[in-house]
C-alpha cells in the first residue's frame, strides 16, 4: 500500500504540471497572436532588448549574447520571434516555490517591462510572484543621472592603446556627489592567460568571456587614474529617471551571461553602446559604426546624438596630476625635488615651501602607483617624512586646474581617410591610393588623440603602375604602432615601436648580382627611449630604438628569411600653421638573408599641412641602401598626395 501511494501521488504530481503546462499554453494564445499580429518579433525595441547584432557583414541578425542559457527558446539567438512566444509562455507559467528566482518575470524585468507596455491586458494576466534576489538588488539602485567615462589611451599596453568607455552611475543627490557613493559599469574580458602572444590572438578572435560588472566608482578612479595613470574625460548625459531604469533592467537580464569578447568589433565599448540603446529608442549607436568599433568611433557616435552630451569633465591621472605640481616648481625648487628623491630623505628641515613637498607626495604617488589600501614601499619614509611636514604648514594645497581641452577625444578628427598621391620611384611615375582604417598615425589631427602616439590596423597601400598598365597591392600592414614617452627629469617611460605587414616594393638583390625589388612580410619590433627637444607646443620629440626584425621575401623566385638588428631614430612635431613632421631613420641594419650579411640604411622624411578640418596635404621623400658582397643597391622616392579625412 505505501508504494501504491507514493506512485499516485507521484501521478498526479506529472499531471498537475502537465495541466499547469497547458493551462499556460492557452492563457499565452492569445498574447502569442496579439505579438504575431503586430510584428513584435521584428520590433526595434524588443530586438535591443535581446541585443540582436543587425549590421554584421558576415552573419545574419543574431544576438550579440552567447550564453545559451540567455535564451528561453532554442533558436533565440538567431530567431527573435521564437524567442518573444517562449518569453509570453514562460511569463503566465506558474513559479515554482522551490526556485523563487528561476521564473522568467524574474530573470527578465526588462522584457516584462516592454512586454506589458505593448500587449493589452498582459499585466492583469501574469501571475504574482515572488522574486527575493532582484527585488534586494533593486532597492539599491536608487540613482539620479549617468555619465559616459573615456579612459585615455594607455601606450604600455597594446590592448589598451584604443581607450576604454564605461559608465558612471551617479546616486540621489546629483553630480556633485561624493565618487565614494556613485557606482560604474563596466563591460570586459575575464582572461585566462598571461602570454602576450597568446593573450591578443584571442582577443583579437573571441577567445575570452565578456561580463558586465557593477562596481564602485572609486575602484574605476583607483585603477585607471592612479594603477594605470589615465585621464579620465567625463561626460554627463542628458537621460531621464525611465531611461536609467531601463539600462537597469537590460543590465540585470544580461548580467549572469557572457558575449565573446572581440578587439575590433564585439569589445567593451561596442557593448556598453548597445547597453544604453536599450534606455531609449531614439538613441541609435551601433547602426553608425563601421565593422570595427573603436572606443573613440563609439563615443563619436554618442556626441553626434543631438543634445546627449552636456558638457566635459576632465579627471587628472597620477601623472598628469604630478606634472601639473612639477609645472609650478621654479628652478630651485626642481633641483631641490631632484635631490629630495634621489636621497630618499629630505635633508632640509626648514623653508620647504609647500608645493615642493605636495609635488613630492604626488611624484610618490605616482611612482608607487599608491591605490586604496596599498601602501608606500621605496619611498614610504619619505612619504611620512613629507606628511608630517606639510601638516605643519597651515596653507592648502594649490588648486589643480589643468585641463588639456585640445585632447578631449570627443573633439578628435575621424579615424579613417584616403590618400592620393603622385609618386616617384627610381625612374617609375606611380599613382597611389592609400587607406588608413583605424585610428590615428603620428602625421594626422593630434586634437583629441594622445601625443606622440600612432596606432594604425590594417593601413594599405595601393600602387598603379601606368607605363605597364599595372595595379598593385604595394603595401599592408596588420598592425603599425609607434608609442613616444619622452623622458622626463625623474620620470623614464618605455618607447616602442610594433608593425607586422606585407610590402610588395621591398629592395633586394638578384641571382646577377643586380638590385630590383620584390615582396616580404616583416615583423618589425624595438625599444627606446626618447626626449623633448625644449619647451612648449612646437618643440620636437627626439626617440631612439634598438630594433628587431624577422620575416622572408620572395627573391629570385624562392622564399628567403630574414634576421636584422640594428638602431633607428624618429624625429617628430608640429610647426605654427598647422604643419606636422616626421623623419625617421635606420643608422645602420645588419641583416642575415640566405646565410649572407647585409647592411642596409634608409631615411624617410614627412610633411603634413591641414587644409580645412578634414583634409591634408602630405609630402615625403625616401631613400633606402642595400649593401651586399660589396655591391649597392639604391632606391629613390618622392610622394605629393591630398588626404581625406572621413
Amino acid at each position: 500500500m505505501r508504494y501504491l501511494f507514493v506512485i499516485t501521488v507521484g501521478v498526479l504530481s506529472l499531471l498537475g504540471v502537465q495541466g499547469h503546462s497547458l493551462h499556460g499554453e492557452t492563457l499565452a494564445s492569445p498574447f502569442i497572436n496579439m505579438a504575431r499580429e503586430h510584428k513584435l518579433g521584428q520590433d526595434e525595441g524588443w530586438l535591443r532588448i535581446l541585443f540582436y547584432q543587425r549590421h554584421s557583414f558576415v552573419r545574419e541578425p543574431h544576438g550579440l549574447i552567447d550564453d545559451p542559457d540567455f535564451y528561453l527558446d532554442s533558436d533565440g539567438k538567431f530567431d527573435a520571434e521564437s524567442e518573444l512566444f517562449a518569453t509570453i509562455r514562460d511569463f503566465l507559467a506558474p513559479q515554482d516555490p522551490a526556485h523563487l528566482d528561476e521564473h522568467a518575470l524574474c530573470r527578465y524585468p526588462a522584457r516584462r517591462k516592454y512586454l506589458v507596455s505593448r500587449l493589452d491586458k498582459l499585466e492583469e494576466a501574469l501571475p504574482q510572484v515572488a522574486c527575493p534576489r532582484f527585488d534586494q538588488w533593486w532597492k539599491d539602485r536608487t540613482y539620479q543621472s549617468i555619465s559616459l567615462v573615456f579612459s585615455s589611451f594607455f601606450p604600455d599596453n597594446p590592448a589598451s592603446m584604443f581607450g576604454h568607455i564605461f559608465l558612471r552611475l551617479h546616486r540621489t543627490g546629483g553630480r556633485s556627489t561624493s565618487d565614494l557613493l556613485d557606482d560604474s559599469i563596466n563591460f570586459a574580458a575575464f582572461t585566462d592567460t598571461s602570454n602576450p602572444l597568446l593573450y591578443n590572438l584571442k582577443g583579437a578572435f573571441g577567445g575570452f568571456d565578456g561580463r558586465f560588472s557593477l562596481m564602485p566608482y572609486y575602484m574605476k578612479i583607483q585603477e585607471y587614474n592612479n594603477l594605470e595613470s589615465r585621464d579620465l574625460w567625463e561626460y554627463p548625459l542628458l537621460a531621464n529617471q525611465e531611461q536609467i531604469q531601463k539600462l537597469l533592467l537590460s543590465l540585470w537580464e544580461f548580467g549572469p551571461h557572457h558575449a565573446n569578447y572581440y578587439y575590433f568589433d564585439d569589445n567593451c565599448s561596442y557593448v556598453m553602446l548597445m547597453l544604453m540603446e536599450t534606455a531609449e529608442i531614439s538613441w541609435d549607436f551601433t547602426s553608425k559604426l563601421p565593422i570595427w568599433a573603436t572606443p573613440s568611433a563609439c563615443l563619436k557616435a554618442v556626441n553626434d546624438q543631438p543634445n546627449l552630451i552636456l558638457q566635459t569633465k576632465f579627471r587628472a591621472s597620477a601623472l598628469s596630476r604630478y606634472q601639473e605640481r612639477y609645472d609650478q616648481l621654479d628652478q630651485q625648487e626642481r633641483k631641490q625635488l631632484e635631490e629630495i628623491v634621489a636621497a630618499g630623505k629630505d635633508p632640509g628641515i626648514e623653508g620647504r615651501s609647500s608645493r615642493l613637498l605636495d609635488s613630492v607626495l604626488e611624484y610618490i604617488d605616482f611612482q608607487e602607483k599608491l591605490a586604496g589600501t596599498l601602501a608606500p614601499v621605496r619611498y614610504a619614509a619619505l612619504r611620512e617624512e613629507t606628511l608630517l611636514k606639510r601638516s605643519q604648514i597651515k596653507e592648502p594645497p594649490r588648486q589643480l586646474t589643468f585641463s588639456p581641452g585640445g585632447r578631449d577625444p570627443r573633439l578628435a578628427a575621424p579615424e579613417s581617410w584616403l590618400m592620393l598621391s603622385g609618386a616617384r620611384q627610381n625612374s617609375d611615375s606611380l599613382m597611389r591610393l592609400q587607406w588608413q582604417p583605424v585610428l590615428h598615425d603620428l602625421l594626422g589631427e593630434r586634437q583629441g588623440y594622445a601625443d606622440d602616439m600612432q596606432l594604425q590596423i590594417m593601413p594599405m597601400s595601393l600602387a598603379f603602375f601606368p607605363e605597364d598598365n599595372r595595379l598593385d597591392l604595394e603595401a599592408f600592414d596588420i598592425i603599425n604602432v609607434i608609442s613616444i614617452q619622452p623622458h622626463q627629469k625623474l620620470i623614464a617611460p618605455r618607447s616602442w615601436v610594433l608593425s607586422i605587414g606585407y610590402q610588395r616594393q621591398s629592395l633586394c638583390p638578384t641571382i646577377m648580382n643586380d638590385y630590383s625589388v620584390c615582396p616580404s612580410t616583416l615583423v618589425h619590433y624595438g625599444r627606446g627611449a626618447s626626449v623633448g627637444l625644449g619647451t612648449g607646443a612646437y618643440a620636437p620629440v627626439l626617440a631612439g630604438f634598438i630594433s628587431l626584425d624577422l620575416g622572408a621575401r620572395d627573391q629570385d623566385n624562392e622564399h628567403i628569411g630574414l634576421a636584422g638588428l640594428g638602431p633607428e631614430v624618429l624625429l617628430s612635431g608640429k610647426l605654427p600653421l598647422d604643419i606636422g613632421y616626421t623623419g625617421h631613420a635606420s643608422l645602420i641594419r645588419y641583416r642575415l638573408s640566405d646565410l649572407t650579411f647585409e647592411t642596409k640604411l634608409q631615411a624617410e622624411a614627412q610633411l603634413a599641412l591641414r587644409v580645412g578640418m578634414r583634409h591634408q596635404i602630405r609630402l615625403s621623400s625616401a631613400w633606402e641602401r642595400l649593401e651586399r658582397d660589396g655591391t649597392l643597391g639604391l632606391r629613390r622616392s618622392a610622394q605629393l598626395g591630398v588626404l581625406h579625412y572621413f
